[in-house]
């Protein structure tokens, strides 16, 4: 997840996903990597989850489960809301769960 969020950041630098005639390659490359975060979150045991109770597991699940499924209804808003707020807070929090995994 940490890698799939650290790619997130460096594709999204000067893009604006809400362009449709925008850079193609980025924009997929920023939703595939949306994808490999829910279907990691997705395969997190509730243990492991329950260590990190502010990460919003199930809303990062579903949001993996309409990019790949209902691919025709993706928000492109949501998504630039997404990928402008979302990473950092995120990558925070995974590495704070990462902290309390080693110990």
């Amino acid at each position: 997840m940490l890698s799939a969020i650290r790619k997130i950041l460096a594709y999204s630098v000067d893009f604006d996903p809400k362009q449709e005639s925008g850079d193609c390659r980025t924009r997929e490359a920023i939703r595939y990597n949306l994808q490999v975060i829910g279907a990691a979150a997705a395969r997190l045991p509730e243990p492991t989850r329950a260590l990190a109770p502010d990460i919003p597991w199930e809303e990062i699940v579903g949001f993996r489960n309409i990019l790949v499924h209902e691919y025709f209804r993706v928000d492109l808003a949501l998504v630039s809301q997404v990928i402008s707020s979302d990473p950092p807070v995120l990558q925070a929090a995974l590495l704070d769960l990462a902290i309390k995994l080693s110990v």
